[in-house]
């Protein structure tokens, strides 16, 4: 996976040709024009587990990555969103619910498929209003039993709902 502090070329901001410099202990792509270190951090997301009658809810993702595969209602954290606005909107865009109680589980950090490294805020749904039907990315929408739960496709889903079962 390409990382952007030690990959990139070009400053994002104006173009110019990148620099290295020494910063916080290790070597960072820098934009001498701009001044501005070019820092690959972790891309936020959030996680959502809904847990009824013994039973998680998953969602069968219908896009890349791990299109076809289940996994927990997710989804990336928008610019000036909270992780707790971003986890109402993913579960209200995945699933049509509204959530109106949470708790949260634990962050999780992992290597993205698409980006350096992923870092996963993973809240378990304690209260919802509304009808579960599939939205958005997610195909088809089903509770499965916490002992029969389908290869997800995230391990960091695994390791959310280890630590609510």
């Amino acid at each position: 996976m390409p990382s952007l502090e030690k990959d990139a070329k070009f400053c994002p901001y104006c173009g110019s040709t990148l620099d290295k410099v020494f910063v916080e202990g290790q070597w960072r792509a820098h934009c001498p024009e701009c001044d501005r270190i070019i820092y690959d951090n972790p891309v936020p997301v959030v996680a959502g587990v809904i847990i009824k009658d013994n039973k998680v809810l998953l969602i069968k993702r219908g896009i890349y990555p791990r299109k076809g595969f289940w996994a927990l209602p997710a989804g990336f954290v928008d610019t000036h969103e909270t992780a707790e606005e971003a986890l109402i909107r993913e579960l209200k865009e995945e699933t049509n619910i509204d959530v109106k109680a949470y708790r949260f589980l634990k962050t999780i950090n992992q290597k993205g498929m698409r980006y350096t490294s992923v870092l996963i805020i993973g809240f378990q749904i304690t209260e919802y209003e509304g009808k579960i039907i599939p939205g958005d990315d997610a195909v088809e929408t089903k509770f499965f039993p916490i002992d029969n739960i389908p290869e997800l496709a995230f391990s960091s889903h695994n390791i959310l709902l280890d630590s609510t079962i």
